[in-house]
C-alpha cells in the first residue's frame, strides 16, 4: 500500500513536486515517514534539488546527508559495520560514566561528544536518554531503561545544584523561570473549618469541614437574598 501510495504521489504531483512531498508528510493515518521519504526521493530523482530551496539546511545532519548522498551516487555502495550484542553493552557502559559535554569513544559511533542528556522517571522505570554528535556529524539519540533501585548511570545536576545562567557544552546558557502557585483549596479548606469550628475546643475534622462548607454556602445564599432589589408595586 505505501509503495502504491509513493507512485501515485510522485505521478500527481510530478510538476509540483512540493506539494507532493507535503501531501506525502501529512497524510493522516499513513505511514508518513516511509511514504514523504519515498516519494521526495522519487521527486528529486526528477527535479534535483533546487525545488527543496533552503529546507535541507534546517535538516539535523544535513552536510553528513549530503555527502553520504554524493559518496553512495558516485561508488553506488555504503559502507557498512558490525554492531553486536557485546558493542551494544560496552556502549551503555561507558555512557553510564559521562555527563554533558562529555567526551567518548564508543564502538560502532566513534568518537562523540555528548551534546545532551533527558531523564524520565516513575515508579517502575527509570529512563535516561543520550543525544551525541560524532566527529563525521552525525546526531545520534540513545535510550537504556532499569528498573533497579540504583540506576546504573550518573546523577545529573538539577537546577538546585547548578547555577543559574551556567553556559551548556553547546553555548546555550541555562535559564528558567520558576513561578510560586498557592493552594487556594487549601486556603479555603481552612478558612472554612476554622470558621466553623472556631467555637469548639476540640473539633472533629469529620463533621467541622462539611459544616464549614455548608455554612459558607449559606451565608452566600443569605447575602444574595438580602442583596436583591425589591420589586415596585404591591407583593402577593
Amino acid at each position: 500500500m505505501t509503495t502504491a501510495g509513493v507512485l501515485y504521489l510522485a505521478s500527481r504531483h510530478a510538476a509540483e513536486p512540493i506539494q507532493g512531498l507535503l501531501r506525502a508528510a501529512f497524510s493522516r493515518g499513513a505511514d508518513t515517514d516511509t511514504l514523504a521519504a519515498m516519494t521526495g526521493a522519487i521527486l528529486g530523482a526528477l527535479h534535483g534539488p533546487d525545488w527543496l530551496g533552503s529546507a535541507p539546511e534546517n535538516v539535523m545532519d544535513h552536510d553528513l546527508l549530503r555527502r553520504t548522498a554524493e559518496d553512495f551516487g558516485r561508488t553506488g555502495e555504503l559502507p557498512e559495520q558490525s554492531y553486536d550484542r557485546s558493542d551494544r553493552r560496552a556502549v551503555e557502559e561507558q555512557l553510564a560514566r559521562t555527563t554533558t559535554g562529555s567526551r567518548a569513544q564508543l564502538p560502532f559511533y566513534g568518537d562523540v561528544t555528548v551534546a545532551d542528556i533527558h531523564d524520565l522517571d516513575n515508579r517502575l522505570t527509570a529512563i535516561r536518554g543520550w543525544w551525541i554528535r560524532n566527529d563525521q556529524g552525525q546526531t545520534f539519540r540513545i535510550k537504556r531503561m532499569s528498573r533497579a533501585k540504583r540506576v546504573p548511570w550518573l546523577k545529573q545536576p538539577t537546577t538546585q545544584d547548578t547555577p543559574p545562567n551556567v553556559a551548556r557544552a553547546d553555548g546555550r546558557v541555562r535559564s528558567g523561570l520558576v513561578i510560586s502557585v498557592a493552594d487556594v483549596g487549601a486556603r479555603e479548606r481552612s478558612m472554612s473549618t476554622s470558621s466553623a469550628c472556631r467555637s469548639h475546643a476540640r473539633p472533629n475534622p469529620r463533621w467541622c469541614l462539611p459544616v464549614g462548607w455548608l455554612w459558607k454556602q449559606v451565608r452566600a445564599a443569605r447575602v444574595h437574598h438580602w442583596s436583591r432589589p425589591r420589586a415596585s408595586g404591591p407583593q402577593p
